[in-house]
């Protein structure tokens, strides 16, 4: 579904839209019409005169090819957009780019992370997103920067910082939610409760991974951004996407220890269990043992024999009984001390 598509002039929004066919005299023709202004001679951002900015969420195939193609935009970029199980990565074309990347969001009420994806089809004249899922609208990035006119006159790149700034910071915050809970979980394995959280430890295990899959992918894709070699993308955006740069680091560092935290603690549950199984095991061993006299004791006099001495005297029954609780309280005090009962 086609959300939003806007053209914008110096920052500002305009009527109407861009055709920009890919034939090589088109091509030169509208770069003249809607090119930048920048005097090579000075590092300042370039500022773009002209550029669109088309927003889908969940669209069909026919209605980001009609797009695709009075954009000239290439159909394989179209067809990564429309595929959700893509990994994040960014790949450059003949004169436009396009970033796909794994949208995050940690929901506090089931505990758990929603999982989305967004496709950026930039170049020089346009952008072009393609959001599948809820997580991570766009519609507040558009907002702000359309707020904020002398931004938004340095053209798509400016769209393409501040979308990922946003991601990185969701990531940020979904990172700091799973260590909460990672936190509470190490709290639940070593404390007094006999119910070890191994199923919560797998989910957060599965949790971390899906963090892990979106977020360090990420890192190339950013880092070829940063070098300022793709249309659309100048130098002068280095320092900013630097800052996002450092930003993933940091998150993909906190999720590589998380992972190893969590093998931990998995580890740690399941060795609990072992031990309380141990535990187990040697109290009903011992439980066994305590009931094993009276019965051995219990088989010998039942069997029929025709002749038992003993039963001959007066004070025999007595003596067994005495004998057998006698054994059986010594083997109790033996348990006892091991701590086996």
């Amino acid at each position: 579904m086609l959300v939003e598509d806007a053209v914008y002039q110096s920052g500002r929004r305009v009527a109407g839209t861009l055709d920009l066919r890919s034939n090589q005299n088109g091509s030169a023709a509208h770069r003249n019409e809607y090119g930048a202004e920048h005097d090579p001679r000075d590092d300042k951002p370039i500022r773009y005169n002209t550029f669109e900015w088309v927003g889908f969420v969940d669209p069909s195939e026919s209605e980001l090819t009609n797009h695709a193609t009075r954009l000239g935009i290439d159909s394989l970029a179209i067809e990564d957009a429309l595929s959700r199980t893509q990994r994040a990565k960014l790949d450059r074309y003949d004169d436009h780019s396009s970033l796909l990347v794994k949208t995050i969001a940690y929901d506090s009420h089931r505990r758990r992370i929603k999982v989305g994806d967004v496709t950026l089809i930039f170049s020089t004249h346009y952008v072009l997103t393609v959001r599948h899922g809820s997580v991570l609208p766009l519609h507040d990035v558009r907002h702000d920067l359309e707020s904020d006119p002398e931004r938004m006159s340095l053209g798509p790149a400016v769209v393409l910082h501040e979308f990922l700034d946003r991601l990185i910071d969701e990531y940020v915050r979904t990172v700091e939610a799973l260590q909460r809970d990672l936190i509470e979980l190490e709290d639940e394995a070593f404390g007094d409760d006999r119910e070890l959280p191994t199923g919560r430890a797998y989910m957060i295990k599965r949790e971390v991974l899906e963090c892990r899959r979106a977020a360090v992918p990420l890192i190339d894709a950013l880092h070829t951004l940063m070098e300022g070699e793709l249309p659309g993308v100048p130098k002068s955006f280095a320092p900013k996407l630097k800052d996002v740069y450092d930003h993933l680091r940091r998150a993909v560092d906190d999720i590589e220890r998380m992972n190893e935290l969590i093998d931990a603690a998995l580890a740690a549950c399941l060795n609990i269990a072992q031990v309380q199984q141990n535990a187990d095991m040697r109290r009903i061993s011992a439980w066994i043992a305590l009931a094993a006299v009276p019965t051995m004791v219990a088989g010998i006099y039942g069997m029929n024999f025709s002749y038992m001495p003993e039963l001959q005297v007066r004070w025999a029954y007595f003596l067994v009984m005495g004998a057998t609780a006698s054994f059986s309280l010594g083997l109790f005090v033996y348990f006892r001390r091991r701590q086996w009962l």
